[in-house]
């Protein structure tokens, strides 16, 4: 990310605790090809005391249908942390079938050094992770010559001349292919990009605001935590990338288990 690792901090056992309770069970309430998902328990359980639960958080329904505006998307990748500032969390992943959205995978995640802030007041390079969101590219970058095998989104190798481009113009939060270019070098980058995925904040075809950072990502974990990205485990991004389908047109949110605010995961 043009705000790349800088932490070399540990989970501390409070942020642990913290994640824990964030990582509440999957939400579905279908069974799909034999497998029974049974519903979760509130998420009033994860708010803080500074924010009462409202009837979205204390629903019971899948998580997708609470939110406000996920659009077209069939598809849905879900960060929160229980309230902004946080740096831990959890990630899940939303697959919309048969009628109903079904929770396939739910894992611990990291965010920005300072926490997770509200994504239109971000800017770039205050090693924060943006809430929000954003429909995701259909292309997937990485170290390796060919993705992993079963990839269905496109896939980028990245070679000595990539950049993620930070330069006001076309280009900006955009991938380049250059000698040199203002933005960050991807190459080298090891392991987080090994393989990783933009999340779609502030890129194009969403809305766009110069300043407020570029190349936020979905990547591995790296030693601690990241300058702005998502990180998760090398065992869950290869899920991640199997999971992907341009065709259910992926769309990736991050918000807060605080209920009644403005970054609350339901008002996105």
């Amino acid at each position: 990310m043009n705000d790349r690792l800088t932490s070399k901090a540990t989970i501390s056992s409070r942020a642990a605790r913290a994640m824990a309770a964030a990582a509440v069970i999957c939400v579905a309430l279908v069974t799909l090809g034999g497998l029974s998902h049974q519903p979760a328990p509130s998420y009033a359980a994860a708010e803080t005391a500074s924010g009462s639960a409202d009837s979205s958080a204390t629903s019971t329904a899948p998580l997708p249908l609470r939110m406000k505006a996920v659009g077209d998307a069939q598809q849905l990748l879900i960060a929160t942390g229980n309230k902004l500032g946080d740096t831990t969390g959890t990630l899940r992943f939303f697959d919309y079938e048969s009628g109903s959205w079904v929770c396939t995978l739910s894992v611990p995640a990291r965010f920005g050094k300072h926490g997770l802030m509200d994504g239109a007041h971000r800017w770039a390079g205050n090693k924060t992770t943006p809430t929000g969101l954003w429909k995701m590219p259909n292309f997937v970058f990485g170290n390796h010559l060919r993705a992993p095998k079963g990839t269905k989104e496109g896939y980028r190798h990245i070679t000595k001349k990539s950049w993620w481009s930070s330069k006001h113009d076309k280009t900006y939060n955009k991938w380049v292919e250059a000698k040199r270019w203002p933005g960050e070098y991807l190459y080298g980058v090891s392991p987080q990009y090994e393989y990783a995925i933009s999340i779609g904040y502030n890129a194009l075809p969403n809305k766009q605001v110069y300043g407020r950072g570029s190349g936020i990502f979905l990547h591995i974990n790296g030693r601690g935590l990241t300058s702005g990205c998502v990180s998760i485990s090398r065992a869950n991004m290869l899920r991640v990338v199997a999971l992907l389908d341009p065709a259910k047109r992926p769309a990736f949110a991050v918000g807060t288990l605080k209920a009644n605010s403005a970054t609350s995961i339901w008002a996105y």
